[in-house]
């Protein structure tokens, strides 16, 4: 098993609806060292009040959609 370093590329677009007050969060997870999508990654939101998230896709990307406010964003990978 190799040891995954930092999420070296992650990019985020933010989008904010005028009337829903909803926020927009696309990004794309790679490898550090190899510049590789890490397929399957967990994306979890506000990890100690409740399990919102998303699982990054075969090309490392995700999107999220959330309520205007502030998060905390958690990513998880094993491999």
């Amino acid at each position: 098993m190799r040891k995954i370093a930092a999420i070296l590329f992650l990019f985020f677009t933010f989008i904010f609806g005028a009337n829903a007050q909803t926020l927009t969060i696309n990004g794309k997870i790679v490898d550090s060292l190899t510049q590789e999508p890490l397929e399957g990654a967990s994306i979890i939101v506000d990890f100690k009040k409740n399990n919102l998230g998303a699982i990054a896709d075969k090309n490392g990307n995700f999107k999220l959609l959330l309520l205007a406010g502030k998060h905390s964003i958690a990513f998880r990978y094993l491999g």
